[in-house]
């Protein structure tokens, strides 16, 4: 949800109009305005916040759903999983 400064709401299409100016004016590439969400999920869970707060961050119904849809990106994860067992073995 959007609003413009006077604290009203922006229509939906205000900002679909804008978003491609915008990232032209700006030599940006053409992506569509919803990628940023994407992108949003995406840098998330490379950035290792947890499935639960990144799904709430872009209103999934479940954490699942943000695992089914983003969980190509955490392939990393059993790797690093392995090595922190593995670091607390050793401290025993």
């Amino acid at each position: 949800m959007f609003c413009g400064e006077d604290g009203a709401t922006t229509h939906p299409d205000t900002i679909s109009k804008w978003f491609p100016r915008f990232m032209e004016a700006n030599y940006l590439p053409k992506i569509r305005f919803h990628d940023l969400r994407h992108t949003h999920v995406t840098l998330l869970l490379k950035a290792r916040v947890d499935i639960k707060t990144a799904s709430e961050r872009v209103g999934h119904a479940s954490a699942v759903m943000t695992l089914d849809k983003y969980g190509h990106v955490l392939p990393d994860q059993q790797e690093a999983a392995a090595a922190k067992l593995d670091k607390l073995i050793r401290k025993s």
